[in-house]
């Protein structure tokens, strides 16, 4: 596209190939201020652009978008200079929009894969559901510039239940904890009744629906993606607006691929959760008695030791105020001491390995001699023998 364009603003004169990019006949084109035809988010930087030309500077790939006669807008990249003499600015231009959309959409992918990197690595990670499920809707929320996201879990009953979620500062969003009707006008209800990914353009919801509350919320629309655990709609992973602007092309399959991490991330959980059951099973009374154990010692005389630590550190601050008080605090210690002391011997005379003293201790018996089984604390520990070196 080449133009020679005046100082006041306006082109003198343009190629045909204005005419064939914008669509405007040659005359529309120079019947207006060429700002006339500049999104208005690039006026200013171009009227900008303009002054600096006209003083002699030289303009190399300044870029910003041309109305066309359909309505839409075409990047232009430009290339000028300037002929103060005749006040007038002789200027290239090239129509860049497909390449900025190619680095629209690869910015976009490669900030998606980071995204999904970020979960996958917290997903093969063991913890609290409640801490993934609020990276995986922050995550979703920045990369699809949503408002708010959340993770809503389908109940028996045909409720949803919010389990976690995200918002931009001072955004509203339904509470971690919060029940919601799953009606067909909201992207959960959507999704639970098709099992699909899908969006919501506008909430039209009745009074008194979750639709018409999330309108009174602000929000203007959403969209929504199974999460699939088993093979079974476990719920849906949600992310609402309250600008009025349409999301990206490939968001819903953006939202979904995240809500195969979720459930991936559950069903690990699951398997988690399964394989410990059948090494319950697979262990028996041996880890009931475990189990036994620890209770009894986290009951018994884990208690009393906590108790008396508070009690000799109460008798501390009252050795200079209450002499008496303390000697008391210390005298009932020293009973708690002997109590603890005597239930921990309890315990030890059932942690006895009764396998290791048959079968271990007497196979290993035969490859040392002379081996003292409790040596003496009086003494050094000695052997009469070596191991042989045959074995």
């Amino acid at each position: 596209m080449l133009g020679v364009a005046s100082f006041d603003g306006y082109f003198t004169r343009v190629n045909p190939a204005f005419e064939r990019v914008l669509g405007y006949s040659v005359e529309e084109v120079r019947r207006e201020s060429f700002v006339s035809f500049v999104h208005p988010g690039d006026r200013e930087a171009t009227v900008a652009e303009l002054e600096r030309i006209s003083r002699g500077a030289q303009t190399v790939a300044f870029e910003n978008r041309y109305r066309t006669s359909s309505g839409g807008y075409r990047w232009l990249q430009w290339t000028g200079i300037s002929d103060p003499d005749h006040r007038v600015v002789y200027a290239v231009a090239r129509d860049v929009t497909d390449a900025k959309q190619v680095e629209a959409e690869t910015r976009a992918l490669l900030a998606g894969q980071a995204a999904l990197r970020r979960v996958a690595t917290r997903v093969a990670r063991e913890g609290d559901h409640t801490e993934l499920f609020e990276l995986v809707t922050e995550e979703v929320g920045r990369l699809l510039e949503a408002r708010s996201a959340s993770i809503v879990r389908y109940e028996p009953d045909g409720h949803g239940l919010v389990l976690g979620g995200w918002g931009e500062p001072g955004a509203v969003r339904l509470p971690s904890g919060s029940v919601v009707e799953l009606e067909s006008e909201s992207a959960a209800g959507g999704v639970y009744r098709t099992g699909q990914a899908l969006r919501v353009e506008r909430f039209l919801g009745e009074e008194g629906t979750l639709a018409s509350k999330l309108r009174e919320m602000g929000f203007q629309s959403a969209i929504g993606a199974p999460i699939y655990v088993d093979g079974k709609l476990w719920g849906a992973l949600i992310a609402s607006r309250d600008r009025d602007r349409a999301w990206p092309a490939e968001a819903e399959r953006s939202l979904a691929d995240f809500g195969e991490l979720v459930a991936q991330a559950i069903a690990n959980a699951d398997a988690r959760d399964q394989l410990a059951a059948s090494r319950v099973r697979a262990v028996g009374a041996s880890d009931a008695e475990r189990r036994r154990l620890e209770r009894n010692l986290h009951d018994g005389a884990q208690q009393r030791l906590v108790a008396l630590s508070l009690t000799l550190r109460l008798a501390q601050t009252r050795i200079d105020s209450d002499p008496g008080e303390a000697r008391r605090l210390i005298e009932g210690a020293s009973q708690e001491l002997t109590l603890a002391l005597a239930e921990l011997r309890e315990l030890a005379n059932g942690l006895h390995p009764a396998l290791l003293a048959d079968r271990a201790l007497a196979q290993r018996s035969r490859h040392w001699r002379g081996v003292r089984r409790f040596p003496s604390r009086s003494r050094p520990y000695r052997t009469s023998g070596c191991p042989s070196r045959s074995r």
